[in-house]
């Protein structure tokens, strides 16, 4: 297992029966890891976050109750989409890349 997977891993195990602080802990584990390291390209990034399910994972915690969970996913999503070309950087605008 690879250092993405087992961060994923800790991630899931945290939203089934860890706490508020313990699943902010595993999402900012899982932000360290650049997406551009597991991929070369921004299609082999979007499979990534499909294969091992992470992406719907982290999305759905973008309507967790606790604010702080839902405003860090929400800043995660935005970031892997900025590295998987489906948005652009902030300092770029805001309108979405075709796919």
């Amino acid at each position: 297992m690879d250092e993405f997977e087992a961060r994923v891993r800790r991630l899931e195990l945290e939203i089934k029966g860890g706490t508020e602080l313990t699943v902010c802990d595993a999402l900012l584990q899982l932000s360290f890891i650049k997406l551009e390291s597991l991929a070369d390209n921004e299609q082999r990034r979007r499979d990534v976050l499909k294969v091992r399910n992470v992406g719907k994972i982290v999305g759905n915690l973008r309507k967790h109750k606790d604010k702080e969970i839902s405003e860090f996913a929400t800043a995660i999503v935005g970031k892997w989409k900025v590295a998987c070309g489906i948005q652009r950087d902030a300092s770029q605008g805001s309108s979405p890349s075709p796919r």
